[in-house]
């Protein structure tokens, strides 16, 4: 190896054709980019002299050459593995820059204490790398973070802000200055991501903030741990996912890159839930006191009196009785709403829920774009199974499944219904994972020959929320309505009413009758109210200007002798007609002087024709007020009041 420059042979220097292997430079490079190197190899071809300080990291100055001298092979004083063979070249044999190896100098980024003083810069190169480096006190670098104070990116900044204003942490300094322009508190922590420290956390102690993360796994991992170290000292922590950047890292420059704005990154932040640690989102605790405080609200109905939103239901009968025709009576009544359902069918086959939708009425040119039917179709309750399914349901993001019938799926799968582990395994494969996303689902089963209860193990009772009991009251056929009633043998809500009729049957016409029956109901009076909902309405009014909570309403409508089902239907109405105020969570009643009276005749309106999807039903209003509960006592007069003959089923 030449100690010194002179005596070098022109072959050893750095050329266009051959440049430096450590910076890509030489002589002849473009003037005043700073490319420029002087250097050359050793005449063993093992040592590399490099004249640009800011890639010498460790590596010594030779004063004889002028320059850093470099190993090229093994490790170098810099810092680097330069791994190349003799000559400088890449060991597949070409010249080209090697993974690494510091470009050009492209931004600087200063680091400077609470006073403004510079401590260090992160230096960014191209091809895209980073590098540390501080002041040497000589007017030159030092290629290290050696006994440096190390602090978060634009500290000052952070430190002036006002404490109520949002402090974004962003995944390094270029999308931190991306945020600074569009008007945000930002910073980011130096080396990197996953090299955020505790100590940095204190300088957000009693502001909000929120991490804007990278767009793939590493980037997740690292919010997550910012968010861990903030969460205690920040008054809110959110950690925000940018939609619409690349998956493989994308960023807030990407998304700003993309066209998004200061007001769309603000209303981001604004609808990100708040940052919990896993150890608290997943031990599923309810603060109960304003629960009891203020009450609960009822559940969501799908169908009413029939089908709850995003609960398990089933309903048995034995044959003839028109369970199938019920299910799809259930099903339009879902798809009127404009959402979509998922029918599994191993009992009837494409004819025969065809024939039957027809002579329902259902409307062909729209059955497609909301009724997914799989008849025949297999379901295996595997874990691949479940897979399947759950993608299916998040894709398609039904309001209600059906599966017709329990034990056609059971059996399939080579389970036993009076088994309760093979019935809590079909459960848990099935029933579950749509539970967990709201989604409703209906088992339809039968009844052992004429039996009162669902066939196979009372596990099934146990893994729905509502089970019904279908009975015939009256004998129907092709030519004749007759009546048929549901009896509730479980609402785990305790929501639903005992019984609901419907008549059920053919027109003579080659049509289906299937309705709910008229049952009692209350009537609207001259001021637009039903008596339930004039009695609610006196309720809430002996409270005068101070309003009430849910729970004294009611408390004070059932001393009215107000159910409270009824109470509840009232409320919505009440509030929809304006003859209530929400704020918060107290009601008060508008007085007469106020009150809209046009709006207590007003009808809800009629669902958007541009709704559709899952999400459109639960904007819908819902259909007619159903009728009030009929006891089982009332049940027993139907069956009396009616001839039931010997039975003929559709």
């Amino acid at each position: 190896m030449s100690p010194t420059g002179s005596g070098v042979r022109p072959e050893q220097r750095f050329t266009a054709e051959k440049p430096c292997p450590i910076c890509g430079g030489h002589d002849r490079s473009p003037r005043g980019a700073g490319e420029r190197c002087y250097g050359f190899l050793s005449d063993d071809d093992e040592w590399a002299h490099c004249t640009r300080e800011e890639f010498a990291g460790g590596a010594s100055f030779n004063e004889g050459s002028e320059a850093y001298v470099h190993m090229l092979t093994g490790d170098c004083m810099c810092g680097a593995q330069h791994d190349l063979a003799a000559g400088g070249q890449e060991r597949n044999g070409d010249n080209r820059r090697r993974k690494g190896q510091r470009g050009r100098i492209v931004e600087t980024y200063d680091y400077t204490d609470e006073r403004g003083e510079l401590l260090y810069q992160t230096v960014r190169f191209k091809p895209k790398d980073f590098r540390q480096r501080r002041p040497n006190g000589r007017g030159g670098w030092e290629w290290d973070l050696q006994d440096v104070r190390l602090v978060p990116y634009r500290l000052p900044e952070l430190i002036a802000a006002p404490t109520d204003s949002l402090a974004l942490i962003c995944a390094g300094e270029k999308d931190t200055d991306r945020a600074r322009e569009l008007g945000l508190v930002a910073t980011t922590n130096p080396l990197g991501e996953g090299k955020f420290r505790d100590e940095y956390a204190e300088h957000f102690r009693g502001r909000p903030a929120a991490v804007i993360a990278h767009n793939d796994q590493p980037g997740r991992e690292h919010a997550e741990k910012v968010a861990r170290s903030l969460y205690g000292k920040a008054t809110s922590v959110k950690v925000v996912q940018l939609p619409d950047v690349p998956e493989d890292g994308g960023d807030l420059s990407d998304w700003v890159d993309a066209g998004g704005t200061d007001d769309e990154l603000r209303r981001l932040i604004d609808e990100t839930p708040e940052w919990r640690p896993p150890e608290e989102r997943d031990d599923g605790r309810i603060l109960l006191a304003s629960a009891i405080r203020d009450g609960v609200e009822p559940p969501a109905v799908l169908v009413p009196d029939v089908l709850l939103e995003g609960k398990a239901h089933a309903i048995y009968s034995g044959p003839g009785i028109g369970k199938t025709f019920l299910m799809l009576w259930l099903i339009l009544q879902v798809l009127a709403r404009g959402a979509p359902v998922i029918l599994y069918d191993l009992e009837n086959g494409l004819r025969t829920v065809a024939e039957r939708l027809r002579a329902m009425g259902a409307n062909p040119d729209r059955i497609d774009d909301l009724l997914h039917f799989y008849p025949h179709t297999s379901l295996p309750a595997t874990e691949e199974g479940r897979a399947i399914f759950e993608a299916k349901i998040d894709r398609i993001k039904p309001a209600l499944v059906c599966f017709d019938s329990w034990i056609g799926f059971l059996a399939s799968n080579g389970l036993d219904e009076n088994s309760a582990n093979d019935v809590a395994t079909f459960a848990s494969y099935f029933i579950h994972p749509a539970r967990k996303r709201d989604i409703a689902t209906l088992m339809l089963d039968h009844v052992p020959h004429e039996g009162s209860h669902a066939r196979g193990s009372t596990r099934k009772k146990d893994e729905v929320d509502v089970m019904w009991a279908l009975s015939r009251l009256r004998a129907f056929d092709r030519e004749q309505v007759g009546s048929v009633a549901l009896t509730r043998k479980k609402d785990r809500e305790g929501w639903l009413p005992q019984a609901v009729t419907f008549s059920v049957g053919g027109d003579g016409r080659g049509g289906v009758v299937f309705a709910r029956s008229a049952g009692t109901f209350e009537a609207a009076g001259d001021d637009g109210l039903t008596p339930s909902e004039r009695k609610s309405l006196e309720a809430l009014k002996t409270f005068g200007e101070r309003g009430a909570t849910a729970t004294e309403w009611e408390k004070a409508a059932e001393k009215l002798e107000v159910s409270r089902r009824s109470f509840y239907n009232a409320r919505g109405t009440l509030l929809q007609k304006n003859a209530v105020l929400q704020e918060k969570n107290r009601y008060r009643a508008v007085s007469a002087t106020k009150c809209n009276s046009s709006a207590m005749h007003q009808d809800a309106p009629a669902d958007s024709e541009s709704a559709t999807g899952a999400a459109a039903y639960k904007a819908a209003p819902d259909a007619p007020t159903a009728p009030e509960e009929e006891s089982e006592e009332n049940l027993d007069d139907l069956r009396d009041m009616f001839n039931a003959g010997e039975g003929g089923g559709l």
